[in-house]
């Protein structure tokens, strides 16, 4: 019994693979409550015709002021699910995950400075959706809107391209 439950499921794992379309792309973006600007990379995975898995990474631009230095990243783990598909154009809504990590590093200069730091990572859910564009066959656009809660607290924007394998 073990043996058709395991042949089973290997195949139906091959069947989505094989279904299943690849992308991969880079970001621009902004977000509202760190107010920097951004960058990244991503991924998605196709499940079905309407459902897939997009990770991404987002790098947020140091800010150093004074002797002051602040950097933050995110990591992602959405769900798309695409609800409007014409021809070449794609609306999808989105769910998931966030983890937002930032780091305050302070470098005083003289006899009693030094460097201190500080840094905090915090979860958080994200809502939002986005649009996609083929422009060719291989070569994808897309805009995503989401509002993470929980971690920042922030609405971000961002657009960018991916490769369609």
């Amino acid at each position: 019994m073990k043996k058709i439950l395991l042949t089973t499921v290997l195949f139906l794992g091959l069947a989505v693979t094989v279904q299943a379309q690849t992308k991969l792309g880079i970001h621009l973006g902004y977000g509202s409550e760190i107010e920097k600007a951004a960058i990244g990379a991503n991924a998605e995975f196709g499940i079905t015709d309407k459902i897939s898995i997009a990770p991404d990474f987002t790098y947020y631009f140091t800010e150093k002021v004074d002797y002051v230095k602040m950097s933050a990243w995110e990591f992602n783990a959405n769900g798309h699910y695409y609800f409007l598909e014409q021809e070449k154009f794609k609306l999808f809504g989105l769910a998931g995950l966030n983890y937002t990590h930032v780091k305050v590093t302070a470098n005083y200069p003289g006899i009693f400075g030094g460097s201190h730091s500080a840094s905090d990572g915090e979860i958080g859910v994200n809502l939002g959706g986005g649009t996609t564009y083929d422009l060719t066959d291989k070569i994808q656009a897309f805009s995503t809107l989401k509002y993470t809660a929980g971690s920042t607290d922030q609405l971000a924007i961002f657009i960018g391209a991916r490769y369609i394998f």
